[in-house]
């Protein structure tokens, strides 16, 4: 099992102004620390801008802003949680939706116990009519105290897909910002605990690697 990079993001929904994200506005408060930022300029109005820098990627759009670690390590994770918390308190009066911590994984070869998940009954009579399942997806919403998972599994052509959504709907900034001080690493622990103890999957996360 191999973490998928795409799917390890940090989300902060809300409605954003792009024009405050010029490359020198995020050079000085958010890459400063690292020095060299590439820029990535949308041809089109609707499609973000993209900073990054060797650890993380940073999409800007109006209803979302995305942080993306490059390598699925703690340090990159980190500085991704570190960045979307200095956005929440240089603009905190930006109207929020929600904030969201995500982590992705496949397995290309998931065992009989992962498989028997997708043995969905109505299959055969699908079959029957001519119809060929192409992907199985099984989507579930679950709570532990005050947090809230959501937790998708796809079976595909390639294998099976898990991925996590620690989702916080608030429109409070406080609210978003105690969502991520110092909880990032903490919630791929989770998704991993979650891998390994009721699935019996261990990723390698060595093997993670970003845009």
């Amino acid at each position: 099992m191999t973490p998928k990079m795409e799917g390890w993001t940090i989300v902060l929904a809300g409605h954003w102004n792009r024009m405050i994200f010029s490359p020198e506005w995020v050079g000085k408060h958010l890459f400063a620390a690292n020095g060299d930022i590439e820029t990535l300029v949308a041809l089109m109005p609707v499609l973000p801008l993209v900073y990054r820098d060797e650890q993380v990627v940073m999409e800007v759009s109006q209803p979302r802003l995305v942080f993306h670690p490059r390598k699925a390590n703690d340090v990159c994770l980190r500085r991704a949680e570190q960045m979307a918390l200095r956005i929440l308190r240089e603009l905190d009066d930006t109207p929020l939706i929600a904030v969201g911590v995500n982590f992705a994984f496949r397995e290309e070869n998931p065992p009989d116990k992962v498989l028997d998940i997708f043995n969905l009954t109505d299959g055969p009579e699908l079959a029957g009519e001519g119809w060929e399942v192409q992907e199985r997806k099984i989507v579930r919403k679950t709570t532990r105290g005050g947090s809230v998972l959501n937790l998708t599994l796809i079976y595909g052509p390639y294998g099976v897909d898990f991925e996590f959504n620690f989702h916080t709907e608030s429109q409070d900034n406080e609210d978003c910002q105690a969502a991520l001080k110092d909880t990032a690493v903490g919630l791929k622990d989770t998704a991993l605990n979650i891998l390994d103890t009721i699935y019996h999957l261990q990723p390698n996360c060595a093997e993670g690697d970003g845009r």
